[in-house]
């Protein structure tokens, strides 16, 4: 990442909302990102968390939280999320267009005081999810983001319709400009906002993770939701298959958490979690050799920076190249696609050379450290953020388009 700058070489004040449907104790991955940029924040830019009472699940650390509730203020809205997201899901490739739709005509005009009031005397809004600018008053600037509903693979009809929608005003209309992942660089220009920033979604707080004694068996690791799309059934399927002389961890909650409890009890090897705690999970990066994420669906994995934090090797899809680049070129990152013959070969490959991955943990952490390191990142985005708050200010950002 290239030289940070200060939010204080653009403007003398900030205030910001972080806006987020789900509560923050669930502890997730906009939840983590959150509270990253926030921990981080100059003492002199005011923060504002907006967010939904929708609690899934609790995993974010109480002693964290607590320090959250003394750097920003709160405020809880109820948001019926489930029936929203349950309805809109039978529209297929309209799920966003619909969501959209029934935040901004049933929703948001039973809480238009409740909004107006929320954003008064703040200069912008980030959001935990893009389909959620429709409930702001165009007056703010609103930041769109890839954290969550806004993945884009190149090449693909339904990515290039989105843009599409998004370049056109017809879908996200209220977003200024959008906070991308460096693996989608083509869509600074792609979108014609002239007001979107690149930036990796949030930095490792490296004081939170370290290397721990590796000896034995390989040790191999996967952290993520059990669903599909981020490759557990794939891992499953070829470790038991592949039956190495090594051990596998799986740690995560979701839609096939039963399925996957029961399938791992016949795998030699698999030690199902489930649930953990932060406590819990920073130990088992620390003890691992290598981190599997054979994902088809994120736009950046924080458990891969994560990992890397803590000295892993990892094997990752190729559905994230271009976010992990330098690592891959250095030796401490493999890119492959989904395909069980090639990730079978790499796994032998990293378990008969445990003795070589174990010697480059150090090597690994500190090149992460010098990519990742989260105060620096979080320096750079508020310093984004507020030229954009200043473009907004000078009438060249107005309702989601370009004015320069």
């Amino acid at each position: 990442m290239p030289a940070t700058r200060s939010a204080k070489e653009v403007t003398d004040s900030l205030n910001v909302i972080f806006f987020t449907p789900t509560n923050m104790m669930t502890g997730a991955g906009v939840e983590n990102v959150f509270a990253e940029y926030i921990l981080n924040k100059p003492d002199w830019v005011r923060v504002k968390v907006i967010q939904g009472d929708f609690l899934p699940g609790e995993r974010m650390d109480r002693v964290i939280m607590e320090r959250l509730n003394g750097l920003a203020d709160f405020e809880t809205w109820h948001i019926p999320i489930e029936k929203f997201v349950t309805f809109s899901s039978h529209f297929g490739i309209l799920r966003n267009f619909v969501f959209t739709t029934l935040l901004k005509l049933v929703w948001a005009p039973r809480h238009r005081e409740e909004i107006l009031n929320a954003v008064k005397g703040y200069d912008c809004i980030y959001l935990g999810g893009n389909s959620w600018s429709s409930i702001f008053p165009k007056g703010i600037v609103t930041i769109g983001t890839q954290h969550t509903d806004f993945g884009y693979t190149k090449g693909s009809f339904i990515s290039s319709l989105k843009v599409f929608l998004i370049r056109t005003n017809l879908l996200y209309r209220n977003v200024s400009g959008f906070h991308l992942f460096p693996q989608n660089a083509e869509l600074m220009h792609l979108l014609k906002h002239g007001n979107n920033f690149l930036l990796p979604p949030r930095g490792i707080d490296f004081d939170s993770f370290h290397i721990g004694t590796r000896t034995g068996k390989a040790k191999f690791l996967y952290v993520s939701r059990l669903e599909e799309c981020k490759g557990i059934l794939f891992i499953l399927s070829l470790w038991k298959e592949l039956n190495p002389d090594a051990e596998l961890y799986v740690i995560g909650t979701g839609k096939l958490d039963e399925q996957v409890r029961e399938e791992a009890k016949g795998i030699s090897g698999i030690k199902f979690i489930g649930r953990a705690s932060r406590t819990e999970l920073v130990e088992m990066y620390s003890k691992c050799d290598v981190f599997l994420a054979p994902t088809k669906c994120d736009t950046f994995s924080i458990v891969v920076g994560e990992a890397l934090a803590s000295g892993m090797y990892v094997i990752v899809s190729d559905k994230l190249r271009g976010t992990f680049d330098p690592f891959s070129h250095e030796g401490y990152l493999s890119y492959l696609p989904i395909n069980k013959e090639l990730w079978k070969t790499e796994i032998l490959n990293r378990i008969e050379n445990i003795s070589e991955v174990r010697k480059i943990s150090s090597g690994i952490r500190e090149f992460a450290r010098g990519r990742f390191d989260s105060s620096e990142v979080s320096k750079e985005f508020f310093y984004q953020v507020a030229k954009l708050v200043e473009r907004a200010k000078k009438g060249q950002i107005s309702d989601g388009k370009d004015q320069s």
